[in-house]
Parts: structure tokens; sequence; C-alpha cells
């Protein structure tokens, strides 16, 4: 459990908040600017920005000394490169270099070229979108295998996704949501989904970097109370409890796996 969410973890390095530039299409607001992210005792981030844009961050452990990454982030025309440089001797998911490229249209990500260290091949993305701005599919495809998330949303909400792996076998993850506005505009609710599925972290964790941001469209406009989901023939959740800021942002978020807990924390 700690493995995934310390992976998860290096791709929510750039949260950013509204830039100079035109607001990004389909994103209602932005949320506030995250600098700093603390993952239990095991990693932290600390996030650089210009221009109020992110420029990249600094992963580092308290607990493992000689594990840490670069994160570096760069805008073109219609386009936003991610690249990391880590070493990572413990198996959180840092080590090596990769890149991603994403393409924009009118703000909005339509796909991605990914290279990573994991599987040694490139990933082809695409994202598509429903007609509310809201994120509805991401197909990601190798050279020999296709893996689809479709999105199901209800009062500006993520209440389901299927995951349907190269062999066709499916997976659906059902949300319950809180009360608690989604004020830091961050996407909790997308957690979960790295902790099933391979293709996760060329995937998901990428698009949970770029969420933030609006890249992907609209977020959710409450947090999650618990993802749900059967794999097989087990059924496994994680529930979310919350602490907020004076300003009504995410100041920590407590993370229960399958009686497991995981505390993280951020800084504004």
């Amino acid at each position: 459990f700690i493995s995934v969410m310390l992976l998860i973890a290096t791709m929510f390095l750039g949260f950013n908040a509204c830039s100079d530039d035109e607001p990004i299409k389909g994103n209602t607001a932005i949320g506030s600017q995250i600098k700093k992210m603390t993952f239990g005792n095991y990693l932290t981030a600390d996030i650089s920005y210009k221009d109020s844009k992110p420029t990249g961050s600094k992963i580092y452990s308290p607990y493992f000394p000689l594990l840490h990454a670069d994160v570096t982030v760069s805008y073109q025309d219609n386009k936003i490169v991610v690249t990391s440089k880590g070493n990572d001797n413990e198996g959180f998911g840092l080590d090596g270099d990769w890149a991603l490229t994403y393409t924009l249209e009118n703000g909005i990500a339509k796909n991605c070229v990914s290279k990573t260290p994991w599987e040694n091949e490139t990933v082809t993305s695409s994202f598509s979108y429903n007609s509310e701005g809201y994120l509805s599919k991401i197909t990601a495809k190798t050279s020999s295998s296709t893996e689809v998330i479709d999105f199901v949303y209800n009062n500006g909400n993520l209440i389901k996704y299927d995951y349907t792996d190269s062999n066709n076998y499916k997976t659906t993850y059902t949300i319950t949501t809180s009360n608690i506005e989604n004020k830091s505009k961050f996407p909790i609710e997308l957690y979960t989904i790295a902790t099933e599925i391979a293709g996760g972290r060329n995937l998901m964790f990428n698009s949970l970097y770029l969420s933030y941001l609006g890249v992907f469209g609209k977020t959710s406009v409450n947090l999650p109370q618990k993802v749900s989901w059967k794999y097989y023939n087990e059924s496994e959740n994680c529930s979310f409890t919350y602490k907020t800021d004076e300003n009504g942002n995410i100041a920590s978020v407590k993370a229960n796996y399958d009686g497991e807990a995981m505390n993280f924390s951020f800084s504004y």
C-alpha cells in the first residue's frame, strides 16, 4: 500500500493556481497553489513555480536518505512536457528517467505519449470529454495491449469508473461522495485506480499530475468519502478522512485501504 501511494505521489508534484494566461477551458476554477506535500514519514515534495505555473519539484525522503527525484515541467505551444530523473533503491517507483508529452486542444489534453523505465516501452493515450467538460474516457495503447477507462458523473461528481484491461476483463470502481466541497480541486478519488491498474504508472498517475491544472477538464465538486471495487472475487475499498484549513483547502487526508492507513498533508 505504501509503495503504491508513494508512487502516486511522484505525479502530484506540479499542482498549480490560475496563471496569467487565458483560463484553461473546461475548468470553472483552479485550486489553491500547493507548495509542499508530505506523505507519511516517507516522502516530501517541494514544488517550485514561475509566473504561477509549476516548473518542477524536488522529491526527497527523511526516512530513506538516498531516495530522491527531480521533476521538470515545461510549456510549449499546445504541449506540456514532464520529465523526471530519480534514484530509488527502495522500490517506490522513483528510479530512472522518464518523459511524457501531452498535446492540448483549447487547453485540454487530447493525447499523451509516455516513455517510462518501468515498462520500457512507449504508451500512447487519448482522452475524451463529455458535454459538461468532464473527462469521460482514457484509452492507452502499446504495441501489444490496449487499456480503457470510462468515467461516469452525477451532479458534478465522479461516481463510477470502469477499467477494461487488454484481456477485456473489466473492474468497476464505485465512489461514495462526501458533503465536503473540493475547494482545492485535488483529484483524491483517482488515487485508488493505480492500486489495481498496471498501466496506472504511465497513464493515471500523470493524469493526476495535470488534473489540478484543469488540463483534464473539470474536477469533482465534492471530495470522495470512499472508493470501492471488486477485483475478481475480492471486494476492496479505500476510505478518506479530511481536515481543512481556514480557507477550506485540504490540509490533510487519511487514506484507509484494507486495514492500513497513510496520512498526507498539504501546505499552500
